[in-house]
């Protein structure tokens, strides 16, 4: 419901405004988001491991959140000139300074937060996320018809930020006060998991930071769009499957045949659902973006279509996180992440781009090289078996091209309206690609490999239908 509401949110904002509007507000939100990551202090990761909890944890993890995140909110109000500067705009200062707002909201948010998800009470947490976003909806809509400019969608951030933290107080009963004296303890445990945030954040956003100067704000806002448009739809899927397999992989790290076995089935489950969403994007990314966006959005129709690859990276990357934080290999993740960001920013250096176009597809292959190293990586480690992952990712691969294929040779759907063209080649595909999946499992049927998905595939639909919570039922090789 969250990520439709957001989807609905993004298209009717995409109607109202520009894309340089969009590109403000990103650059805007790439700026005071990387403040916060550098100021997150893992509170949440630190309250959650522990096995007893009592206030002065709850109270020096709030309050050495509070006390980094006003600093810094201060410290980047006065910054936000030279920012103007660097970026060469001239009206950038104000909307930085608002937006600079949800640093100290963030954190004085209620710590019992962290409790709830301790104790794995996540229903009022989810009914504090739909108000929310259904409030901020209403609001930033409602302000960018009034607007008609990017200052509804930074007042929305801000409400957004507002209400979570106000009704955080709501859900529950704890009350914080200031108290430092476990504040070192805290930074023991999360620095790990700091330094890897600031990375990981960092090569999220180079995209941006590299198209600001490159290209004009209204690409950046183009590129954005396009960008978190191609990943929504894997993301509803790919958290859900992922959630559970963090406990499963936990049970069976003593045992390397069996987590290998997991995370070669998990990455095929994925795969599975996550290639045929690429395959559709990058195939018919003009159709899509001329139903969903008026004129002023078709000429970066391609950058949904090679932006679409990072669905199917996110999946591996996915995979690999979960087992390699239940090995307790963090340090592993912060390497990755560390070439990875210097593998990019030096490409993008030294490259020349003619468009934003070309940028996005020289972006989309270093992200394809990025996982590469990291699945090498992980296969070191490991000791993966490539070939059983190769065989069982093969029925998809070939579903996919097979189904792309016979979509393209029905010539009757280019002659209906614009709607009923992408309703049709959509149904058509999702029938073509699931009845290939199907026959091709089936003539796999008698592998080993594929038995054992079909138990992987049954343990994670238990687990996320049973409220995404393990219940100790493990999966057995």
């Amino acid at each position: 419901m969250l990520r439709a509401i957001g989807i609905v949110s993004m298209l009717i904002l995409a109607r109202l405004l520009t894309p340089e509007d969009f590109g403000i507000v990103a650059i805007a939100t790439m700026v005071v988001f990387f403040c916060d990551v550098l100021t997150e202090s893992g509170a949440q990761q630190y309250i959650v491991q522990k096995e007893t909890v009592d206030d002065k944890d709850l109270n020096s993890s709030w309050t050495l959140n509070l006390a980094l995140k006003s600093i810094v909110c201060i410290l980047f109000i006065l910054s936000t000139p030279l920012i103007e500067t660097f970026f060469d705009r001239t009206d950038l200062a104000q909307p930085l300074q608002i937006i600079a707002l949800i640093l100290p909201l963030g954190a004085l948010m209620n710590p019992g937060l962290h409790l709830l998800k301790k104790e794995f009470n996540y229903r009022p947490i989810m009914r504090l996320l739909v108000a929310e976003k259904i409030l901020s909806f209403i609001f930033t809509v409602s302000m960018a018809f009034y607007f008609e400019n990017y200052w509804a969608m930074i007042w929305g951030v801000v409400l957004s930020y507002l209400f979570k933290t106000i009704g955080s107080y709501f859900i529950h009963e704890y009350r914080p006060k200031f108290d430092a004296c476990r504040i070192k303890e805290q930074w023991g445990f999360s620095k790990w998991m700091l330094f890897k945030s600031i990375l990981g954040y960092s090569k999220a956003q180079l995209d941006t930071l590299f198209i600001s100067k490159l290209f004009s704000f209204e690409a950046l806002g183009g590129f954005s769009l396009m960008k978190n448009l191609s990943i929504m739809p894997a993301l509803e899927l790919i958290k859900p499957l992922t959630e559970p397999l963090l406990a499963s992989f936990s049970k069976v790290k003593s045992d390397p045949d069996k987590l290998n076995y997991q995370i070669s089935y998990s990455l095929c489950i994925l795969f599975m659902g996550t290639a045929p969403i690429s395959t559709f994007l990058w195939n018919y990314d003009e159709l899509i973006v001329q139903l969903l966006f008026d004129d002023r959005w078709w000429q970066y129709a391609p950058i949904l279509g090679i932006m679409s690859v990072l669905i199917v990276n996110f999946s591996f990357v996915s995979i690999f996180q979960e087992a390699l934080i239940a090995l307790n290999k963090v340090k592993i993740l912060f390497y990755y992440d560390l070439v990875s960001v210097v593998l990019i920013v030096a490409t993008l250096l030294l490259l020349t781009f003619e468009s934003i176009e070309q940028f996005a597809l020289v972006r989309a292959v270093l992200a394809i090289g990025s996982v590469f190293i990291l699945t090498v990586t992980i296969t070191y480690i490991l000791k993966l078996n490539l070939y059983r992952i190769a065989v069982l990712i093969t029925p998809t691969c070939l579903s996919c091209v097979l189904s792309i294929w016979l979509i393209s040779n029905i010539e009757i759907y280019s002659e209906w309206p614009l709607f009923l063209n992408l309703l049709a080649t959509g149904l058509s595909f999702v029938v073509s690609y699931v009845v290939f999946v199907i026959v091709g499992y089936q003539l796999l049927s008698a592998r080993q490999e594929t038995k054992e998905l079909k138990k992987l595939i049954g343990y994670l639909y238990k687990q996320v239908i049973k409220s995404r919570k393990t219940d100790g039922t493990q999966y057995e090789k």
